[in-house]
């Protein structure tokens, strides 16, 4: 069966589609007629997490093998934070995203898409805009070891002007300060974006990078090109 949920957000409406199909279950989801995501090409949410644990993996200090803390910003419909969580080194996940109405329905009519992960008892969900969350840090927040943006659909692709300060320097100095030592970042993005690359090696010069990939939509057999940006802190202060 069918189902469409709706909320107002003050930016605009929200609206959830789920449809059932033959084969399979499909998620679409739109901010004021916008799409944000459908779960037909949620491909590259998978990769996102995976990409990350294995950018952790690499980096990480020797002798640490498990206990990472994951900032996700961007829950979506969750499948992100569901891959996370079959990784036994994932310690702790604090989720940020700005829409609550989103967080509601990740814990039930989205349920069966993201294997319930706002339940993992490893997970804790703040509702706000990602920029004041990376400013403000909690006695014990102050690092991660891996931070991941799925924020829109990257650099030049914004819903709302706000969201530009993320990609800017103040917002990459903000985000290496945040960053554990080995730590890494990994920004999303559905086109490259050469503006975001200049800043990422004025502020972070031999500690950044961005990785191409390919992935095929089921549907129809194309193969469309992401683009993953990554920030990364030295393994110690010296580094």
């Amino acid at each position: 069966m069918d189902e469409e949920l709706r909320a107002a957000t003050p930016w605009g409406e929200l609206l959830l589609c789920l449809t059932e199909k033959t084969d399979r279950s499909q998620v679409r989801l739109w901010l004021e007629g916008t799409l944000l995501m459908d779960s037909a090409l949620s491909g590259s949410e998978v990769a996102l997490a995976q990409q990350g644990m294995a950018a952790w993996h690499a980096l990480r200090p020797v002798g640490v093998v498990s206990g990472a803390r994951v900032l996700v910003a961007g829950l979506g419909i969750g499948v992100t934070l569901r891959e996370l969580l079959r990784d036994p080194a994932v310690g702790q996940v604090h989720v940020v995203e700005l829409l609550a109405p989103l967080v509601a329905w990740n814990r039930t009519a989205l349920r069966a898409f993201n294997a319930g992960a706002l339940a993992d008892r490893r997970v804790a969900c703040w509702v706000g805009d990602v920029r004041q969350y990376l400013e403000t840090a909690a006695p014990g927040e102050a690092q991660f070891e891996l931070m991941l943006f799925d924020i829109d659909n990257g650099p030049t692709w914004l819903s709302r002007p706000e969201n530009a300060w993320l990609y800017t320097p103040a917002g990459i100095e903000t985000v290496a300060r945040r960053l554990a030592a080995g730590g890494v970042a990994l920004y999303w993005a559905s086109e490259a974006a050469p503006r975001f690359a200049a800043d990422l090696a004025r502020c972070a010069p031999n500690r950044w990078g961005v990785d191409r990939l390919e992935l095929q939509e089921p549907a129809r057999g194309r193969l469309l090109d992401y683009y993953l940006y990554r920030l990364w802190a030295p393994r110690h202060a010296s580094g």
